[in-house]
């Protein structure tokens, strides 16, 4: 392995914040301050990674099984454009970059009745002043005539975290049961984490995924608020199980490392659907991502962003990578038309 010493001559003197998010929201390409996120080839990892933390004190706090990734942090008075470089140019390492930070794409506000979302069912009706366009809608009554949805299909909602005990998603969410029937405190499937009987927070680092934001939950309602129980609104999929993954913090921002960690848990757990609606813009494109969602047996759907851009020429990350098993979804009005929130 070859190491530029030169590069980190002051390495030993680094300083890396408190890696907290800030509390604002973000506009990408920011990064978690003094943390990286890096491949080394397998075959040298174990070597590898002794050489950088006993020569430059660089920790590694997590190594992804998903796609062989470490999260690394650098040590104090770092700076991460010089450590970067630094990996980058060791033929060992097949990919290093930051933990982008990315946020949630926001939506229009949830509506209370059915009659009110024309998005599954438009009949030109006057929503909030604005009649639409009738048909324009994705033809959700014709799709229950075939199915309403089942409880066999689990959706991981990677976001804010999600209202567990939301009147109209409570029957919906779903539940570990290796940890319900199991011992309060221990790690009764062996999965790597303690009593997550309804998901995990990994912005936290706990057991309660519920929403700090309300990002998480109105998006879990679209994919599968209780149907036909005369409460609420209806989701696409009445029955659908939610398994909630929070990342997001309270302003809806949240790190790729962090988002790995969920999407690994969903895939480990066997979610058939892992939903992002979320991005970083076009400016964090993340290697380590796009491996997570290229290794991942489901059905990824991710957010294409609310500004109306054609993502051909302005990329949205992570709905504009290639990956074969993405859904990359857009939103329209009332009037079928791509719109702008």
């Amino acid at each position: 392995m070859i190491i530029a010493f030169c590069i980190l001559s002051s390495a030993a003197a680094m300083a890396a914040p408190d890696a907290d998010l800030p509390e604002q929201n973000f506009q990408a390409p920011a990064y978690v301050p003094g943390e990286l996120l890096v491949k080394f080839r397998p075959e040298v990892r174990r070597q590898a990674t002794a050489v950088y933390e006993q020569w430059f004190d660089i920790s590694t706090r997590r190594t992804f099984a998903i796609n062989g990734y470490q999260l690394v942090k650098l040590p104090p008075g770092a700076d991460i454009e010089e450590a970067l470089e630094l990996y980058l140019d060791d033929p060992d390492v097949e990919n290093a970059e930051p933990n982008y930070i990315v946020h949630a794409d926001i939506s229009p506000p949830n509506d209370t009745y059915f009659s009110q979302l024309w998005g599954l069912n438009n009949t030109s009706q006057d929503v909030k002043g604005i009649s639409g366009t009738y048909d324009a809608d994705i033809d959700a009554p014709e799709a229950w005539d075939v199915t309403t949805g089942s409880s066999n299909v689990v959706v991981a909602v990677v976001d804010s975290g999600v209202d567990i005990n939301h009147p109209d998603l409570a029957a919906n969410i779903w539940t570990n049961a290796a940890e319900l029937n199991g011992d309060d405190g221990e790690d009764d499937d062996n999965n790597g984490y303690v009593d997550d009987i309804h998901g995990w927070d990994f912005y936290i680092g706990d057991s309660d995924p519920r929403d700090a934001n309300g990002h998480g939950t109105h998006v879990a309602g679209i994919i599968a608020a209780v149907g036909n129980n005369a409460e609420g609104v209806t989701g696409v999929s009445w029955s659908a199980q939610i398994m909630p993954l929070r990342f997001l913090d309270a302003w809806g921002n949240g790190s790729i490392a962090n988002a790995l960690a969920a999407i690994e848990y969903a895939n480990e757990m066997g979610a058939d659907i892992i939903n992002n609606s979320w991005s970083g813009g076009p400016y964090s494109y993340s290697q380590s991502l796009k491996d997570a969602i290229d290794a991942s047996d489901a059905l990824v759907v991710c957010a294409a962003g609310n500004s109306a851009n054609n993502n051909d020429s302005t990329p949205n990350y992570p709905s504009s990578y290639s990956s074969p098993n993405i859904i990359s979804v857009a939103a329209s009005d009332q009037h079928d038309t791509l719109e702008y929130f």
